[in-house]
C-alpha cells in the first residue's frame, strides 16, 4: 500500500472515529471516483463506505426516534416540556413549525413555551405562531421579537437594581438580577417597555426582599429614592 493511500486510509478511519461522519463520507466519495484504484485499495475503500453508510443511517433513525421522544415530552409535565424543548432548541426549528403550532396550542408549560421563544428569536423564526397563554391567545412572529436582556424594560430595570442594590448588598443583587432575567423571559411573547422599568425593578425588589426576610430593607430604599408612588406588580415566578 502506498503512502498516500495509507494516509487516506487512515485519516478516514480518524474521521469515523471523532463520529464525523459525513467528512468520511465526502472523502471517500473523492476517493472512489478515481478511474484507477488499486483493487486492494478499492476494497478497503468499499468497505469503509459500507461502514459510514450504516453510520449515517443510524444517526437518522435515531433522530427519527428522538423526534417521537420529543413529541411524547411535549406533551407531558413541566420537567418533560422542559426536556423536550431544550432538545427541540439543538435543531433547525425551521423543520418543525407544525410540531412548535401544536405545542403552543395546548397551553403549554410556560418557562418551557418562554425558552422555545427565546430559541425562534435566536434563529430568526418568521412563522406566525399562536399561543395560548393563561387563556389568553397571542399571535407573534419570533423574528420581530425582542430578545428579554436586550429589551428597555429589562435594561432600565437592571439599571435601577444596580443603583439600589448592588453596591451595599451585591449578593441581594444578584438574587434580584436572577428574578428579573426570569420574569423577563416568562413574560414573552409580550415585552416590558422603557417606561416599565421602575415597577419591574421595585416588584422584583420586593418579591426577593419578602422571600428573604428583608421588608425592613425594602422600605428603605422606597424612602431612600423616594418610590412611594410606585405600584408594585404580582412577580410570576
Amino acid at each position: 500500500m502506498s503512502d498516500y493511500y495509507s494516509e487516506i486510509i487512515l485519516k478516514i478511519e480518524e474521521l469515523i472515529s471523532n463520529k464525523q461522519i459525513l467528512e468520511a463520507k465526502d472523502l471517500l466519495g473523492e476517493e472512489l471516483k478515481v478511474p484507477y484504484i488499486p483493487i486492494d485499495i478499492e476494497t478497503k475503500l468499499v468497505e469503509l463506505n459500507k461502514t459510514v453508510t450504516s453510520l449515517l443511517k443510524e444517526n437518522e433513525n435515531q433522530k427519527e426516534v428522538s423526534i417521537e421522544k420529543i413529541e411524547e415530552f411535549l406533551k407531558g409535565d413541566a420537567k418533560q416540556q422542559l426536556q423536550a424543548v431544550s432538545t427541540l432548541c439543538d435543531r433547525n426549528l425551521r423543520n418543525h413549525i407544525d410540531l412548535i403550532r401544536e405545542y403552543f396550542s395546548l397551553k403549554p408549560n410556560i418557562e418551557s413555551a418562554s425558552l422555545l421563544i427565546d430559541c425562534m428569536i435566536e434563529q430568526q423564526i418568521g412563522e406566525p405562531i399562536a399561543y395560548v397563554k393563561e387563556g389568553i391567545e397571542y399571535t407573534f412572529v419570533p423574528n420581530c421579537l425582542t430578545k428579554p436582556y436586550e429589551s428597555d424594560g429589562f435594561i432600565q430595570a437592571e439599571n435601577y437594581l444596580q443603583e439600589w442594590i448592588a453596591n451595599d448588598n451585591p449578593s441581594m443583587y444578584e438574587m434580584c438580577l436572577q428574578l428579573l432575567i426570569h420574569e423577563t423571559y416568562c413574560y414573552l411573547p409580550l415585552t416590558y417597555e422603557e417606561d416599565d422599568g421602575v415597577t419591574l425593578a421595585l416588584s422584583i425588589c420586593k418579591k426577593v426582599m419578602e422571600l428573604c426576610g428583608e421588608e425592613g430593607t425594602f422600605e428603605q430604599i422606597v424612602k431612600k429614592y423616594d418610590l412611594k408612588s410606585v405600584k408594585t406588580m404580582e412577580i410570576m415566578s
